[in-house]
């Protein structure tokens, strides 16, 4: 029986954490770049993005190593970075009220690996 409770309280979860999201009008992110895979049979990018009401937020579908996010403002000056370490990069919320408003932003994700690098941009 409990289970079946924790299943349903978990979906009960994501509802709701959907449905708040797809209110305070989320805009995802289009990434661009490359994020090398340690399993060759799998490709693309394995992260998500959305700006929603002043946050970022990040669903890693494969989280095995550490992440840098980066935002850079329009002229390319870094105004903030975070790090995030393996075991806590499988959901990222991180707040954007300290940017400005009525700006452009690149975010960016590196990794220890040399080849990682994607970024996106967003109006704030």
């Amino acid at each position: 029986m409990r289970p079946k409770l924790s299943i349903l309280f978990f979906s009960i979860f994501l509802f709701s954490m959907e449905s708040v999201i797809g209110k305070m009008g989320a805009s995802c992110l289009e990434w661009e770049g490359k994020w090398k895979n340690y399993e060759r049979s799998l490709d693309g990018i394995p992260i998500s993005g959305q700006v929603a009401d002043n946050l970022l937020i990040l669903s890693n579908d494969r989280p095995d190593r550490d992440i840098v996010i980066t935002f850079m403002d329009s002229s390319g000056t870094v105004v903030f970075e975070k790090y995030v370490p393996q075991s806590q990069s499988a959901y990222v919320m991180l707040s954007l009220e300290e940017l400005p408003d009525g700006n452009t932003y690149t975010v960016v994700l590196t990794s220890p690996n040399p080849l990682d690098r994607i970024y996106a941009t967003f109006e704030k």
